[in-house]
């Protein structure tokens, strides 16, 4: 694109005359056509081109052509001369293309172009009459040569060595263009027209009614005559050309742009024969300001390091920064304001880097030297202002000062090296080791000192990281002196003490016999030490040559002690791993005090310890024989052996003897203490059927405790006597209406054994206390469960004798039945021949109405009343005392004397509420399946009772009892053992008013259950009496 600002063409018109020879005369218009905004209809007729495309901005140039005005002269009378032999060729300047499209032709007629004297009009003042428009058209418009001139297009192209012309016929050019606007492409090229007169002489004209051609060369009559229409050779011709995209550099030069070049006419002018050179119309004349003024505005930021004032560095590259452009300077105006937008990100990427801002200059300034920031100083701020470049048009710092159409900015953003500070420490410490020279070994323990710190601050160059200044190094102390130990027999060589650090030599410290010294050090040595460095020093002892001299030795033993026989029970030199004891270190003085080596006995006490025994103090002599006499340690009374050698020792070598010590052990014990509680249940129950019938009674529970010593030698333990925390107190049993204590069956049990802690009465349940023998027999948390049975207190009236107790229609054809060899003939009955009259009737005169029998536990939620676990096998069927759960119910032992078959003394709370309901469902008896339920025991689905055995009141629902557990009135019917029918309850006549429901004669639950037990018993074969209605 030739720059971004444009002006818009001066154009200086014609004002030649007319030339009688000269064929064309054109130019351009003033202004430039916008092709987006659709100017001369451009946009519609090149949409889908590439110049129509969004952002191309494109530009055009509307030519203005004069064909054949002829000469000057009388306008009235002047007749142009004919075209003869013309040969004519128009072309167009590099940089366009013509647009055939916009082509218009109109027929000029004198004196609407030409004046008096042959000067040409303003076509300002003309044009309004040549280019009239009038009910919707153009009315000296000639479409006719308008087609003429787009039949004769060419396409000149030009390389660097050769041009060549080629035709381009309407119908080519057309297709190309649709090609263009499909393929989103440039317009086809078209820069030129040609055409010569017998080319002009056979023009079809649209106009002619006959449609015939006519000859273009020659104007028909007086040529003000506007009514000639046809043929005519006088035209004002416009059309446009589409400027390129990238319009040539040229037309930025005064005088250049756009031209259309005329090829030298040939041909006859009225037979005179005269001739024309060729001529150029350009857009401007003599010396214009070119098509456009290229107004150049730049403007460039560059960054500098400016930290050595004498050598400036560009920044220009690295760290990520590059020079940057002004924004928006394609599109600037001259007080367009520069900006650059990414310069605060550079500023950042460059004090990442350690720069710091400092400043902005005019120019480019990233070498040279540096003299200041003249356009603003930001060296105490270090703040970016983006605010001081100016504007596009300032001339005052255009670098281009002399053009008037380029104005270049540059500015320079000035860094210099940022600092950083960091700490940097050294430590140094000192090992002393103190060896036997010759063979490096270690003759006492090396000597470690605390570690000394040194710190000072560096200053750094944050850009380069060289070192800028640095403190003095700050001390936090010495290395002490050093005093070398004494060793025995051995002398030090002061000469041979050595001091390495790091491996080389130092003399750091002042060496003798005596000690190491202390050692300060100087900025200079601190500032040459290695951090973490480590001065070695190594104290070489010789070995003293050995005078002729005595040896004395020593013993130490181990003994364990008892100290009740004060004996001596065991000689521990084996256990110690010592046998035969402990020999010191070789004495050869006796004023030498005797050693053992370092550790020996102290292995010997821990290994002994560890076996469980404890040191108690030390005797002189080996005292370690069985069954000596204990002395009590009389040398040294303590067991801390550490105090023993601090406090006394063995003493020193002798010369007449070898002195022995024995070190006493006992031994050792550990304490424990051991709990044990034991606590007490009372259940009470109904000795028959084993429910129970009151709340049972817990005690709290009571607790004894003892100390156990145990021997951590040989394991064996010593008690001390239990302590008690209490007793179980005495309970008063409850009394229980219509209930009598039998307590010679009261028993006490204690993990499943019989005990016999507690006296137990009918009254009560005695106190227990327990002696020392007792508690140690008791398991821990040992429950003593004691069980009160209570008897039922039967009052038999009259009782009545069953019909047929003992034959029942069918009573060994239950459901499923065993079918006994004779069902109604019990193994052992007592009172056959007299059902009626058991040694315990069943029918006391109140069976019914117990004292409470409405106050079960839960009464109406027994355990699982309606789903009996096994209700085909009892747990004791054998028994009669319990005749609902009988092994083998069809052949009990005692059939007709139950104890108390009909007496529901809580039938609506027993604990186990499932007993009472599985009595006549064993596995194969001669009860039905579902016999059991006790909500309606007395219609079981298939019962065993012979009269009506299969239809009792509602036998439909024997396993789903309605309320097997609410004894709310549980009285029973007037004949509730009646065996002659006791499965018709439908007819209770002789029952209790009590029994019935309200309204409906329904037997209640409680009357049910007396009923059910009765028909179960009776089935049984047991015989049972008749009870009065109260």
């Amino acid at each position: 694109m030739v720059n971004t600002k444009t002006f818009k063409p001066i154009i200086i018109p014609y004002t030649d005359k007319v030339d009688r020879a000269e064929i064309a005369h054109g130019w351009a218009s003033k202004d430039t056509k916008s092709v987006n905004k659709n100017d001369d209809n451009l946009h519609d007729i090149l949409e889908g081109t590439a110049a129509t495309k969004a952002g191309a901005n494109r530009l055009a140039m509307q030519y203005m052509v004069e064909w054949n005005y002829g000469r000057a002269g009388n306008t009235s009378s002047t007749i142009l001369a004919p075209l003869q032999t013309a040969n004519f060729t128009a072309k167009f300047s590099a940089g366009q293309t013509l647009i055939p499209d916009t082509i218009k032709v109109f027929r000029v007629y004198q004196p609407d172009a030409v004046n008096r004297d042959g000067s040409r009009k303003d076509i300002n003042d003309t044009y309004k009459d040549i280019a009239k428009y009038e009910n919707g058209q153009w009315i000296y418009e000639d479409t006719a040569f308008e087609q003429f001139l787009k039949d004769h297009l060419t396409v000149t192209t030009t390389t660097k060595n050769n041009s060549s012309t080629k035709d381009l016929s309407w119908t080519e050019y057309q297709s190309e263009l649709n090609t263009s606007k499909k393929n989103g492409t440039e317009p086809p090229l078209v820069n030129g027209i040609h055409f010569d007169e017998k080319d002009m002489a056979h023009v079809h004209v649209t106009t002619d009614p006959a449609g015939q051609t006519h000859d273009f060369a020659h104007n028909v009559g007086d040529n003000s005559d506007k009514t000639v229409a046809a043929p005519h050779s006088t035209f004002f011709i416009q059309m446009d050309t589409l400027l390129d995209a990238n319009m040539p550099a040229a037309w930025t030069q005064p005088g250049q742009g756009p031209a259309i070049i005329y090829n030298p006419v040939s041909g006859d002018f009225n037979g005179i024969g005269t001739k024309k050179a060729s001529s150029v119309s350009p857009v401007f004349l003599n010396g214009g300001n070119g098509f456009t003024h290229d107004i150049n505005y730049v403007a460039t930021l560059h960054f500098a390091d400016v930290t050595n004032k004498n050598q400036i560095v560009s920044l220009d590259s690295g760290h990520g920064v590059s020079p940057l452009n002004g924004d928006g300077e394609n599109n600037a105006e001259s007080d367009t304001k520069i900006t650059f937008k990414d310069a605060q990100d550079e500023i950042k990427n460059l004090s990442k880097a350690g720069y710091i801002f400092v400043g902005a200059s005019h120019g480019t300034k990233t070498s040279g030297k540096y003299i200041s920031s003249d356009l603003y100083d930001a060296s105490s701020s270090h703040q970016y202002d983006g605010d001081k470049y100016g504007t596009y048009g300032n001339p005052d710092y255009n670098e281009h000062h002399n053009d008037k159409y380029a104005f270049v900015h540059s500015f320079t953003l000035n860094f210099v090296h940022g600092t950083k500070q960091a700490t940097e420490q050294k430590t140094i410490s000192e090992n002393i080791k103190y060896i036997q020279e010759g063979t490096n070994k270690e003759l006492y323990p090396q000597y470690n000192s605390s570690t000394v710190t040194f710190s000072r601050t560096i200053t750094r160059d944050a850009v380069t990281n060289a070192v800028i200044s640095t403190t003095e190094w700050s001390i936090s102390g010495s290395l002490k002196a050093v005093a070398n130990p004494k060793i025995n027999e051995y002398t030090i060589d002061p000469a041979k003490i050595t001091e390495k650090l790091d491996g080389n030599e130092v003399t750091y410290a002042a060496t003798g016999a005596e000690g190491i010294g202390s050692i300060t050090f100087d900025q200079s040595q601190i500032a040459r030490l290695p951090n973490g460095g480590i001065i070695e020093v190594v104290v070489p002892y010789i070995k003293n040559a050995k005078p002729a001299q005595e040896n004395y030795h020593a013993k130490v033993h181990f003994a364990a002690v008892n100290q009740e026989s004060n004996k001596v029970e065991k000689d521990l030199d084996n256990d110690a791993q010592t046998p035969n004891g402990i020999s010191a270190n070789v004495g050869h003085s006796t004023s030498e005090p005797i050693t053992f080596t370092y550790g020996t006995v102290e292995s010997a006490i821990q290994k002994l310890q560890q076996e469980g025994y404890q040191l108690i103090g030390v005797s002189q002599g080996n005292r370690t024989e069985a069954g000596t006499e204990y002395d009590g340690s009389r040398y040294y009374q303590d067991g801390n052996y550490q105090d023993f050698m601090q406090n006394k020792g063995y003493g020193n070598y002798s010369a007449t003897i070898t002195p022995e010590f024995t070190l006493n052990f006992i031994h050792g014990t550990t304490q424990s203490v051991e709990n044990k509680s034991i606590s007490e249940t009372i259940s009470y129950i109904d000795e028959k059927i084993g429910n129970s019938i009151h709340d049972p009674y817990t005690s709290d529970k009571v607790t004894f405790s003892r100390v156990v010593t145990t021997d951590k030698v040989n394991g064996h333990k010593i008690y001390s006597a239990w302590r008690i925390s209490g007793i179980l107190k005495a309970v008063a049993n409850p009394r229980i209406n219509k209930y009598t204590i039998d307590p010679t069956k009261i028993t006490e049990k204690l993990g499943g054994r019989e005990v016999t802690y507690a006296v137990t009465g009918a009254t009560e349940i005695g106190s227990i206390t327990f002696d020392q023998l007792q508690i140690d027999g008791l398991p821990n948390d040992g429950i003593i469960e004691i069980v009160v049975p209570y008897i039922k207190n039967v009052q038999p009236t009259q009782p009545t004798a069953p019909t047929e107790p003992t034959t029942p229609t069918q009573p060994t054809t239950p459901t499923e039945p065993t079918v006994p060899t004779e069902p109604t003939v019990p193994t052992e009955p007592t009172t056959p021949t007299q059902p009626t009259a058991p040694t315990q009737p069943t029918t006391p005169t109140q069976p019914t109405t117990p004292t409470q029998p409405t106050v079960p536990t839960q009464p109406t939620t027994p355990t699982e009343p309606t789903t009996p676990t096994q209700p085909t096998t009892p747990t004791e069927p054998t028994t009669p005392t319990q005749p609902t759960t009988p092994t083998q119910p069809t052949t009990p032992t005692q059939p007709t004397v139950p104890t108390e078959p009909t007496t529901p003394t809580q039938p609506t709370t027993p604990t186990q509420p499932t007993v009472p309901t599985q009595p006549t469902a064993p596995t194969q008896p001669t009860t039905p399946t579902q016999p059991t339920v006790p909500t309606q025991p007395t219609t079981p689905t298939e019962p065993t009772t012979p009269t009506q055995p299969t239809e009792p009141t509602q036998p439909t629902q024997p396993t789903v009892p309605t309320q097997p557990t609410v004894p709310t009135q549980p009285t029973t019917p007037t004949e509730p053992t009646t065996p002659t029918q006791p499965t018709t309850s439908t007819k209770p006549t002789t029952m209790s008013s009590e029994h019935l429901l309200p309204q409906t004669g329904s037997i209640s639950s409680e009357g049910v259950l007396a009923l059910g037990l009765a028909s179960f018993l009776s089935l049984l074969g047991f015989g049972l009496g008749h009870r009065k209605n109260n």
